[in-house]
């Protein structure tokens, strides 16, 4: 099964993380690839947030959640990052490895597999650009940082 990553994204604290997300799935590593996409998801909600308002973020997930449904944080991804984090039981099931964890190999795939989309297509909205001219043009620009008057990307390209 083969997912689509955004190819560029901000360079930012969660960016290593947020690709090794796709890494662990590609090589069938799902309880990995499902628990950094929890994490990655808490990130960004918390990146989003603070990015938009210039408030401190809340402690917990679903504080944030909130809080940038009531700012109308744009792009509104607050759907996709709630898939991703599969509800509070889901999430620390695969957090502190509960015996109540999924341990079939196919309901792991499926599990995986509807993360590492929903944080692909999440991140393809925070993350838009366009090129032109052989440059950048981003959607949303507080998402990014410049160095000496560049874009600090990510690059996540296939060889």
């Amino acid at each position: 099964m083969e997912t689509k990553r955004h190819p560029i994204i901000a360079n930012h604290y969660f960016s290593h993380v947020s690709s090794e997300c796709q890494l662990l799935f590609d090589n069938g590593y799902y309880f990995g690839c499902i628990a950094l996409c929890q994490s990655v998801a808490e990130a960004l909600a918390r990146f989003m947030y603070e990015k938009w308002t210039k408030n401190e973020p809340e402690e917990y997930f679903y504080g944030n959640i909130q809080k940038m449904k009531e700012y109308k944080v744009k792009p509104d991804v607050t759907k996709l990052l709630i898939k991703i984090y599969g509800g509070s039981q889901q999430r620390n099931d695969f957090h502190h490895l509960n015996k109540t964890v999924p341990t079939e190999y196919e309901q792991l795939r499926n599990i995986a597999t509807e993360k590492i989309n929903a944080l692909n297509k999440a991140e393809s909205q925070i993350f838009k650009y366009d090129i032109i001219d052989g440059g950048l043009r981003t959607e949303y620009e507080l998402y990014w940082e410049k160095k000496d008057g560049r874009y600090d990307t990510f690059l996540r390209l296939d060889p």
